[in-house]
């Protein structure tokens, strides 16, 4: 069983962006210092080490599931007939677990104007595309479970005091801090069991209450001998002969 593949993916998808958007021109239409940046998903402290400038690095810093986006129920993956015996044959999947992803972009240049000209580069590209696609995802293409219901994953940018800190540099430095929140595929499966000649009522919440009906519905069709004779006497007409009898 292959790895998920989905956070790599999206580092290379932010990567990938993030050196497009540092080639870009600036606001007032000058060319940025260097068109050939590079953006390595590396920690903020390898800049440090870096001998060629100016340069980038894309740090993702905390990938963590986020309980409020979790959902119980599952999804109809396939369906094969198979065999003429078995017509019927379902796999119900579970459904993706959402995953908060945090990063942290630093560049270092040759100085403190084109280390500012680079940040205005970065927030000019998330701007202007503050989204990543659902379809630019390879391992999420054929994710029945996200069709029409999360074609876009936003891209947030979020502050987050002292992450010079938390992230163990020496000194504070400017970075641009984002979060993207992406869906991580289940592998758990379970065989669909076709249900027979069965009554399935659901209440507004979704559950069950066919036994409780299925039970009372036999209550009423087997009811007691007392309670049929009871039941007669008080249907029968107030003019019936036993009534009039001497």
């Amino acid at each position: 069983m292959s790895r998920p593949r989905i956070l790599q993916e999206l580092c290379r998808l932010l990567q990938a962006r993030f050196e497009e958007y540092l080639r870009l021109e600036l606001p007032d239409g000058r060319p940025m210092p260097s068109p050939g940046i590079s953006v390595h998903l590396a920690h903020p402290l390898s800049l440090e080490r870096a001998n060629t400038l100016p340069v980038a690095a894309l740090y993702l810093w905390e990938a963590a599931p986020d309980p409020a986006l979790k959902s119980r129920k599952g999804t109809i993956e396939s369906i094969d007939p198979g065999a003429q015996q078995t017509p019927f044959r379902a796999i119900i999947r579970g459904t993706p677990q959402w995953i908060r992803c945090r990063f942290a972009l630093a560049v270092r240049g040759r100085g403190p104007e084109e280390e500012l000209d680079l940040y205005s580069a970065a927030l000019q590209g998330i701007s202007d595309s503050p989204s990543i696609a659902l379809e630019a995802f390879a391992s999420l293409k054929d994710e029945a479970a996200l069709k029409g219901v999360a074609d876009l994953f936003p891209i947030k940018y979020e502050t987050v005091p002292d992450l010079w800190r938390q992230l163990g540099l020496p000194r504070h430095v400017l970075m641009l801090s984002f979060e993207v929140l992406i869906p991580l595929p289940s592998r758990r499966k379970e065989p669909a069991v076709r249900v027979f000649e069965r009554q399935v009522v659901l209440d507004s919440t979704g559950s069950d209450l066919s036994s409780s009906k299925s039970s009372k519905l036999k209550k009423e069709k087997a009811p007691s001998k007392g309670g049929l004779l009871k039941g007669l006497k008080s249907e029968a007409s107030p003019h019936s002969p036993a009534e009039e009898a001497p």
